[in-house]
């Protein structure tokens, strides 16, 4: 950002910084979320593991096939190194 200030002479203006502001906290926002119902969904598979509902290969199965069926979507990206197995 700053870079390409310098790079074309141009102040920023506080508009567009305000922006980028708004951009960030929105981005620190999702990022908590994510952290939230990551940390909501480890406590519920924990439990219901615990409690012998659910086997913990049982769950992992089932991932491996959810995540093959949207991989097989078209449009999928292939070669996502994001698995979750």
């Amino acid at each position: 950002m700053e870079e390409n200030r310098a790079k074309a002479g141009k102040p920023v203006s506080p508009h567009k910084r305000c922006d980028e502001v708004n951009f960030g906290a929105q981005l620190a926002d999702l990022k908590l979320d994510f952290y939230k119902q990551t940390l909501l969904l480890t406590a519920l598979l924990e439990l219901l593991i615990g409690k012998g509902l659910i086997e913990r290969n049982e769950f992992a199965e089932l991932v491996k096939g959810l995540d093959a069926e949207v991989k097989a979507e078209p449009g999928a990206n292939q070669n996502d190194e994001h698995s979750f197995y």
